[in-house]
């Protein structure tokens, strides 16, 4: 790098200007430094950028590795206000390797931790994670009064990369930190972090609780940010256990606060999951009225799942609203992001979906094409959706006389779990053994089999395909 000769120095005062003369490296370099914090003053961070790699090169010539450390740590902080977060790591990264070499164990815990912020402004999780776990490491060894910071970063990476296990162990051990530490305030922080990774690992009742506990701590603590999230949470939870009329009350809620307005992204998740409250209380084109607007924001802001699953719920609420053309278009677009992004379960409902739809639009074998993609995956069996597609596959194959194929599903849904299957989807199943048994002339058995398949399509408040069997029935004499 140049030398600082080559630089202006009419923001030095004399001991500076003499300070920068001196062939003392050391003395040298710490007056370069201090016309870097006099540029950084100034508003001029280019040249503060300057000053400091000037600074580097000298202490790294004497060997000087903490203050070495000390003038990367301000290159990388410099450059990340810029938002050259690749710049920044690197910088951060080399202040690690020097921090060792100078024995310093703080200094090297401040750098990694701050490679792993760059990563993750850069959505690189999984390097994220590497970086934050070992600053965790050290951070314990060192008895460093901030690990729990550290350790919620981590949490928070692992959580993202899908080791929400080692997550929540994590997030326990931070949570006691800061209690024990006098960190009070950082606890509903990293309640909401661990009820997010409980939500993720379906521990849908525990992750309640925790998002409640973390929505009360924040509201005492006027802590308006974690107050939001805790209660985005909770509308979450809320509407994965079917109680919508909470969640609504949650969400109507949150959109009425002034804070809520300054982060888009979050409004947008927000509205995302009232737009699944409303569909899930019946009000199908309030919910579609919402996704219109918001599905172009989402993809704007490369929400990716967000969009995949944003798309499935419009394509439902249209083909519940009467528009199946539309909601076949939407569906589709959902299906396919959701295979590029390894969606399975999104996929799997779109699918669903889709082929119900197809129903709708009177084409009933591009409907079993669908229904055959779902049972043909093995991955999908024991789903609600494999036992949907299962009874209609069996229906369709035994109303054709393919006893074989039609069989195949009678017999994976008899032997299905206890609990498994609907009376609806049982009826189906009898439904198709009358008419293979009909097939068969065997019409005595067959009437029986119909008798049962009516009276589980009652149960299962299918009256109208009860009816459609009774009549089969009194044809049959």
């Amino acid at each position: 790098m140049s030398d600082f000769h080559d630089f202006e120095e009419e923001n030095a005062d004399e001991k500076n200007l003499a300070d920068l003369a001196s062939t003392d490296k050391m003395v040298r370099a710490d007056a370069i430094e201090r016309m870097a914090r006099i540029a950084f003053d100034k508003g001029n961070a280019a040249k503060a950028i300057i000053y400091l790699e000037t600074c580097a090169d000298l202490r790294e010539e004497i060997e000087d590795y903490t203050g070495l450390t000390s003038a990367l740590m301000q290159i990388g902080y410099l450059k990340a206000q810029n938002n050259h977060f690749a710049e920044a790591h690197a910088s951060y990264l080399a202040a690690a390797e020097n921090a060792r070499k100078a024995m310093n164990g703080t200094l090297e815990i401040d750098a990694l931790h701050l490679c792993g912020t760059m990563q993750r402004r850069m959505k690189n999780y999984s390097a994220a994670a590497d970086h934050f776990g070992h600053a965790a490491s050290l951070a314990v060894e060192e008895n460093y009064r901030f690990v729990a910071h550290i350790q919620a970063d981590y949490a928070r990476m692992l959580r993202k990369i899908g080791r929400t296990q080692e997550a929540e162990v994590l997030l326990a051990e931070a949570q006691q930190h800061f209690m024990a530490n006098g960190f009070e305030t950082n606890v509903p922080r990293v309640e909401n972090e661990l009820a997010s990774a409980l939500f993720d690992d379906s521990n849908i009742q525990l992750s309640l609780e925790k998002a409640t506990e973390a929505y009360h701590l924040a509201k005492y603590d006027e802590n308006s940010r974690e107050v939001d999230r805790a209660q985005f949470l909770m509308a979450r939870c809320y509407n994965q256990m079917g109680n919508f009329i909470e969640a609504h009350k949650i969400l109507v809620e949150m959109k009425a606060r002034n804070s809520f307005k300054k982060r888009q992204k979050h409004k947008a998740r927000t509205d995302l999951e009232l737009a699944r409250t409303l569909a899930g209380l019946e009000r199908c084109q309030d919910s579609a009225d919402i996704l219109a607007n918001l599905i172009p924001v989402l993809k704007i802001h490369k929400l990716e799942e967000e969009v995949a699953e944003a798309l499935r719920l419009q394509g439902q609420n249209l083909m519940l609203v009467g528009e199946p053309l539309e909601a076949e278009q939407v569906l589709a677009e959902a299906i396919a992001l959701a295979d590029t992004l390894d969606l399975d379960q999104i996929q799997l409902e779109a699918t669903a979906m889709l082929a119900v739809n197809y129903e709708i639009l009177g084409r009933h074998e591009t409907a079993v094409e669908q229904y055959e993609l779902i049972a043909s995956n093995p991955l999908n069996m024991g789903r609600l959706e494999f036992w949907i597609a299962a009874g209609e596959l069996a229906l369709h194959y035994g109303k054709g006389g393919n006893s074989d194929v039609a069989n195949r599903y009678i017999a994976a849904i008899t032997n299905a779990p206890e609990g498994a299957v609907s009376a609806g989807i049982i009826g189906q199943s009898q439904e198709a053994q009358y008419w293979l048994l009909l097939g068969q002339g065997q019409k005595v058995k067959a009437k029986n089999m119909a008798n049962k398949a009516m009276t589980n399509y009652l149960l299962g408040d299918r009256a109208n395909d009860a009816a459609r069997l009774a009549v089969f029935i009194r044809d049959l004499g």
